[in-house]
């Protein structure tokens, strides 16, 4: 319960903080985190008969000039947290999904992140990637790494032009199109056709191609650990995935009800990656979803 009470003090502070740069849909999903966050705390109350203080997670901030303080004295500085992209003047080449790409490093990254040559350090697109990224390590399984992306132009490097992100399993990389410059681009695409994709926030993309990773890293466990080809760990993975969905189901729970009904589209096409990607882009919102997740893990 203190964690969690230290968890939604820090998501107030954020909220603030995107409230401040203007960022309103950005605020509007840690409204749904905070939600969540009480949800639990309320239930861990519930069960242990420990009385809930839900008043110790609020934050009563004071402005001053830029800077918000908190009840506690804890302060951010808005202007501060304003990422701007330094970009390397050495260019590289690197290859996904058999394409070639000449790109730039992101010097001041916390991640490994690179963008085409083509964008300047004023692109919006690097600047809501990292923004992303960094907010999407709050919701990832223990233990896991992120891959390296590439923000580059799907448009003009032939890839589809409307998708927002992938993962190519052969180089591990992930791609982010450049395309997309704002949450509400973003937050349009995934929140048109609701009951389709099982996260509606703006980081959906970005967790679901994380989701794709994380599923090639448990391929390669199982083969690593049981000295057996690929093909054959993924299809070890495939009937513990398998198993799972059967017995939920056997308990009356749907994978369409409880993640969506892309992830059941895709399992009835066997295409168990997009299972658990989409599992994975809810995770630390959905037992369904930690429950298959942690079953592989495992």
């Amino acid at each position: 319960m203190r964690r969690l009470e230290r968890e939604g003090r820090s998501t107030s502070l954020q909220r603030e903080t995107l409230k401040a740069e203007g960022d309103i849909a950005g605020a509007k999903n840690l409204d749904l985190k905070m939600q969540l966050i009480e949800e639990k705390y309320n239930l861990i109350a519930e069960k242990t008969g420990i009385k809930a203080q839900t008043e110790k997670m609020r934050l009563t901030p004071v402005s001053r000039g830029n800077i918000v303080v908190d009840v506690d004295g804890a302060s951010l500085d808005y202007m501060s947290k304003s990422f701007r992209p330094q970009l390397s003047e050495e260019i590289s080449s690197v290859t996904a999904v058999d394409r070639p790409f000449t790109v730039r490093r992101v010097e001041n990254s916390e991640f490994g992140l690179y963008a085409e040559d083509r964008l300047t350090k004023r692109s919006k697109s690097v600047r809501l990637t990292e923004k992303n990224i960094k907010a999407c390590t709050e919701f990832l399984p223990e233990g896991f790494e992120l891959p390296d992306v590439l923000v580059v132009d799907f448009r003009k490097n032939g890839i589809t032009v409307d998708a927002i992100a992938g993962y190519d399993r052969k180089t591990g990389y992930m791609l982010i199109n450049s395309q997309y410059e704002n949450a509400e681009q973003i937050l349009g695409f995934v929140q048109k056709n609701p009951g389709y994709f099982a996260n509606q926030t703006e980081y959906a993309p970005y967790l679901h191609e994380f989701g794709h990773k994380y599923y090639m890293d448990c391929v390669k466990s199982i083969a690593n650990l049981n000295k057996i080809g690929y093909n054959e760990a993924e299809g070890r993975l495939e009937d513990l995935i398998a198993a799972f969905i059967h017995r939920k189901n056997g308990e009356g729970v749907s994978l369409a009800d409880a993640i969506g009904r892309k992830a059941s589209f895709e399992y009835k096409q066997h295409n168990y990656t997009e299972v658990v990607a989409e599992c994975f882009s809810v995770y630390d919102a959905s037992d369904y979803a930690k429950g298959l997740i942690d079953t592989i893990r495992s």
